[in-house]
């Protein structure tokens, strides 16, 4: 009967010992996860600031394309008219 006393008491401590290290592995591994999680959303938020920028600067290009169109039209039946006239 004594040696399955300290059978239990050498079990429970091991028992503790194990479920104390992979409390401390599950910490570490939740610290991980945490910094990913924050990396790829940092990631995220860059790449819908780079998306928006490359939006914007889409939209300036058109426009642009769109002023030249216009001033080579003016260039174009602008300076017929003047003759013209």
């Amino acid at each position: 009967m004594l040696g399955q006393v300290k059978e239990y008491h050498r079990l429970k401590e091991e028992a503790g010992k194990r479920a104390a290290a992979k409390l401390q592995e599950l910490d570490t591994v939740s610290r991980e996860q945490k910094m990913d999680q924050d990396r790829l959303d940092n990631e995220q938020r860059q790449k819908s600031d780079y998306d928006a920028h490359i939006k914007q600067k889409e939209n300036e290009l058109e426009e642009s394309v769109q002023r030249l169109d216009k001033l080579n039209e003016y260039i174009k039946y602008g300076s017929v008219f003047k003759f013209a006239v």
